[in-house]
C-alpha cells in the first residue's frame, strides 16, 4: 500500500497521516442504511469475492436498493427499481480489485447501460 501511495500521492511524506485518518474512521460505528436507501441514481455495488467484508454484506447493501429480492424476470422487468446492480468479482481481494480487468469490464458495462 505504501509503495502505491508513494507513486501517486502529491505528498508521499503524509502517508502516516493517511493511516491515522483511516484508523480513526475505522474505529467509529457507522450505519449508512438510510443513505443507501435514498440513492436516486443508478448505483453499481462492486466487491471482490475475498473482500474486506463477506459477499453477503454487499448483497445486503444491494437489498437496500431493491436488489436480489426476487427473480429479475425474463426481460429484466423485475430488476431493482432505479437501475441498481451488484457485481461480486471472482478471484480478487480488497487489495487487487481495482487493477483487475474484471472491475473495468463490469463498471464499463454498467455505465454503458446508463447511456443507452
Amino acid at each position: 500500500m505504501y509503495q502505491l501511495y508513494q507513486r501517486v500521492a502529491p505528498h508521499p511524506e503524509d502517508f502516516p497521516r493517511l493511516l491515522d485518518k483511516m484508523g480513526e474512521a475505522m474505529s467509529k460505528d457507522f450505519d449508512f442504511t438510510e443513505d443507501v436507501r435514498s440513492l436516486q441514481v443508478p448505483t453499481l455495488i462492486v466487491a471482490a469475492d475475498a473482500d474486506m467484508a463477506p459477499p453477503s454484506h454487499y448483497a445486503g447493501v444491494f437489498n437496500l436498493l431493491d436488489g436480489g429480492l426476487r427473480d429479475g424476470g425474463w426481460m429484466g422487468e423485475a430488476r431493482p427499481k432505479g437501475g441498481h446492480a451488484l457485481a461480486i468479482l471472482p478471484g480478487l481481494t480488497h487489495y487487487n480489485i481495482f487493477s483487475s480487468p474484471l472491475f473495468a469490464a463490469a463498471t464499463l458495462a454498467f455505465l454503458d447501460k446508463q447511456t443507452s
